[in-house]
């Protein structure tokens, strides 16, 4: 009788993780339903443009069956939109040492970085809390890793 009270507890345990990870905001079914990929791209002055980063916006544009709407803009504009949820995705290049660490998902985080010398590195940047998002663009954004400089 216990081994049967105890399949039957594992399976409703089981039945309530059916989608795990989740979004908090629903990040991954807003870009599959309106197949729109909110992207910003940052722009600081004089840093030449990293080609793998529209790479990565174009995998995950590919992977969610959406077309990127790109925004351009300087890290102080495009990371609190991240952080409001009015992009989905930025790239672009910031330090081991960021502020914005505790307040977005890095990917690479700042300690997989390469540079240990502070200069800029390629990353993905998402919303916090958005947990299947960030399962999907992590194991992408992880070649950024392999084209630092």
């Amino acid at each position: 009788m216990k081994p049967t009270i105890f399949a039957t507890a594992l399976l409703l345990m089981l039945a309530g993780c059916s989608e795990i990870p989740k979004d908090a905001e629903g990040t991954i079914d807003r870009v599959r339903q309106t197949k729109v990929l909110r992207a910003g791209v940052i722009a600081e002055g004089n840093v030449p443009h990293n080609p793998s980063l529209d790479r990565l916006v174009g995998l995950v544009a590919a992977d969610t069956g959406s077309r990127p709407d790109i925004v351009r803009g300087s890290t102080e504009t495009l990371l609190p939109m991240i952080e409001r949820g009015d992009l989905d995705l930025v790239v672009g290049e910031l330090a081991r040492d960021t502020p914005w660490a505790t307040r977005v998902a890095i990917m690479p985080s700042p300690e997989q970085m390469k540079s240990k010398d502070g200069d800029p590195q390629p990353v993905a940047v998402v919303r916090n809390g958005e947990n299947a998002w960030i399962a999907l663009i992590h194991p992408r954004a992880m070649f950024l890793t392999r084209v630092a400089k």
